[in-house]
């Protein structure tokens, strides 16, 4: 119970204690780059030292800006510490799926390097320095200097998982803001643009292994980066609690049924038959808007205020 807007709370404590839903709360993107950053890193990562020394700040930073649904993450490895080298995940939805790579760019190449990977221009001088790894990688956000919640909360995460999951398959990475440090400790699954969030240690066995109850994915799953907008994330969610891991290979197509200013009626139509479910089967789903829930800061100087969401308040089958 809160008795005063005056008491001091963290953003994921109070989230929590509100029952924010996480669905629809993970960053759209088409494109995650993200690099091997020597720590600290500053409140906005672009202008930490690294950045800095490189003279690469403004012109990331004008990417970012720029080129539509490019997101940039730094990572940092308690383990896997670079030598004169600098590691690239690269991580970009095309032609409907999500292709990564991985580059280790010798240091002295670095920043011609990174303009190239990201123009995709002259991209062959590059291949050199790409490394074929069957490793999925899974990113911690432990972004201490932006939010208090991550750099505690995220780095415990991060210390149990790297501990007790890492192996020759399996890699953690402290990351930069993911957004939503309401939802610390929160974590992208690189590979597949998965965000979760409020994971506690003992949850990631299910994910790993593909055992996830809808209950689980209710609580702890946020959304797709790679969807097209809200509406779309919300929708995936909903499937993903049906059809689990199976929706990966599937393609669903969404159109507008119904709107009016409080809610909006969908109907949605799985495309693949090999989905376990009837080829005719199409689904029904109302998305509400304007619902109005409480959210707190921990950044700088703490807010409370008053923001609107949507969530699904209606899901049926259709034939």
């Amino acid at each position: 119970m809160i008795n005063s807007t005056e008491e001091k709370l963290t953003c994921s404590g109070f989230s929590t204690s509100v029952d924010e839903p996480l669905s629809g709360t993970a960053p759209l993107w088409r494109w995650c780059v993200c690099i091997e950053v020597p720590l600290p890193w500053n409140t906005d990562v672009l202008k930490s030292k690294f950045f800095q020394e490189n003279a690469l700040t403004e012109e990331l930073e004008n990417y970012s800006k720029n080129i539509p649904g490019l997101r940039i993450q730094a990572l940092f490895s308690d383990r896997n510490k670079p030598q004169n080298n600098i590691r690239v995940l690269s991580s970009k939805y095309q032609n409907q799926e999500l292709v990564k790579a991985e580059y280790i760019f010798p240091y002295p190449d670095f920043k011609e390097s990174i303009r190239t990977l990201i123009n995709n221009e002259n991209i062959e001088s590059i291949e050199k320095y790409k490394h074929t790894k069957n490793v999925r990688d899974y990113l911690v956000c432990t972004h201490g200097n932006r939010d208090m919640c991550c750099g505690y909360w995220g780095y415990q995460l991060y210390k149990q998982l790297d501990t007790n999951y890492s192996n020759e398959s399996i890699r953690f990475w402290r990351t930069s803001h993911l957004g939503g440090h309401r939802f610390a400790p929160t974590i992208l699954s690189i590979d597949d643009a998965r965000y979760w969030g409020r994971l506690k240690a003992d949850d990631f066995d299910r994910i790993i292994n593909k055992k996830l109850q809808a209950s689980d994915i209710s609580d702890i799953y946020r959304g797709k980066a790679t969807c097209e907008s809200i509406e779309e994330q919300l929708v995936e969610k909903e499937l993903f609690k049906i059809f689990k891991w199976d929706l990966e290979n599937q393609q669903f197509n969404m159109s507008l049924a119904n709107n009016d200013q409080s809610s909006s009626q969908y109907i949605v139509q799985i495309n693949d038959p090999q989905i376990k479910s009837k080829a005719e089967d199409n689904y029904l789903i109302t998305i509400e808007q304007g619902k109005s829930i409480l959210r707190h800061g921990c950044i700088s100087e703490p807010t409370l205020r008053a923001e609107k969401i949507s969530k699904v308040s209606a899901f049926s089958t259709i034939n």
